[in-house]
């Protein structure tokens, strides 16, 4: 008993060592984590490894200096666990590309390049010009204080259009799909079916002599396309626009609607496709 009782203190002395020895190896442990994770984030964090030189390619209307410092700024951020974005093996291309997309809505594609060591270009391409929007409501003449807005094949408002008389570009009116606002920068003209049907329609009438000028969309599933020397062609959304067009070219070859053409154009009114074959047309 006495032998016992002499080895429950050496017990507990045992047990107070290794309770030490052990909350050392976790401090060591932590200590070596934290000098690792250190160490990782001051080589990241290394001048020779982060962006420094930003070049811009590919762009003629859009500033590439604002690019540039738009790019730079974004950059300049860290992350969460203090990765710097401008570090060259991991800055952000999705987020960067959305940020530059959302403001320069002129930019259609971007690529990123590494340029040498320290260096990233942007390669851009640009939206085309082909179309503007100029309001819900058709207004002739078009004023100054009423602007347009550019948009390309996409259907896509990406930018403001400087003022311009004349018939430069075929012009859009009526309510956007999406972007409805005081900035329609970013909104949709029409839906892609619709407008991809549009632009089908434009060459018939072209072939027939006929120039569009405006195109409003009443926002009932009527369309007005109005024509260069006056008159209108009426078109309904839920008929085949391709039908229509074969409708209105039978119809300018039949009497009397070819010799009243002939002979008073500048008088015709409107030439209405909206139901099904028949073909309705008014003058003066």
């Amino acid at each position: 008993m006495a032998g016992t009782k002499k080895q429950k203190p050496l017990s507990g002395t045992l047990q107070k060592k290794r309770q030490k020895i052990l909350m050392w190896k976790w401090f060591g442990v932590i200590f070596l984590g934290i000098l690792c994770v250190g160490t990782i984030l001051y080589g990241l964090n290394r001048k020779e490894i982060q962006i420094s030189n930003i070049s811009v390619r590919g762009v003629h209307v859009l500033n590439p200096e604002e690019i540039k410092n738009f790019t730079a700024s974004f950059l300049l951020v860290k992350y969460r666990i203090g990765i710097p974005r401008a570090n060259i093996f991991f800055y952000p291309k999705r987020s960067l590309e959305q940020a530059l997309r959302e403001a320069f809505p002129r930019i259609e594609t971007i690529y990123f390049k590494r340029d040498w060591w320290d260096g990233l270009a942007l390669v851009f391409t640009e939206r085309e010009a082909r179309y503007v929007w100029c309001g819900k409501e058709v207004t002739i003449p078009r004023e100054e204080t009423n602007p347009c807005y550019f948009f390309d094949d996409s259907g896509d408002i990406f930018s403001e259009a400087p003022f311009y008389s004349g018939n430069l570009f075929l012009e859009f009116y009526g309510s956007l799909v999406q972007g409805e606002g005081t900035h329609p920068i970013g909104g949709t003209v029409l839906p892609e079916d619709i407008f991809n049907r549009l632009r089908l329609f434009i060459p018939i009438l072209l072939s027939s002599e006929f120039s569009p000028e405006r195109i409003a969309n009443l926002g009932d599933g009527d369309f007005e396309i109005h024509l260069a020397r006056g008159g209108k062609i009426l078109l309904a959304e839920k008929n085949d626009w391709a039908k229509s067009g074969q409708n209105l070219l039978l119809a300018l070859e039949a009497e009397p609607l070819k010799t009243k053409l002939e002979k008073e154009r500048e008088k015709l009114l409107y030439i209405d496709l909206r139901f099904g074959s028949k073909v309705y047309y008014k003058f003066e």
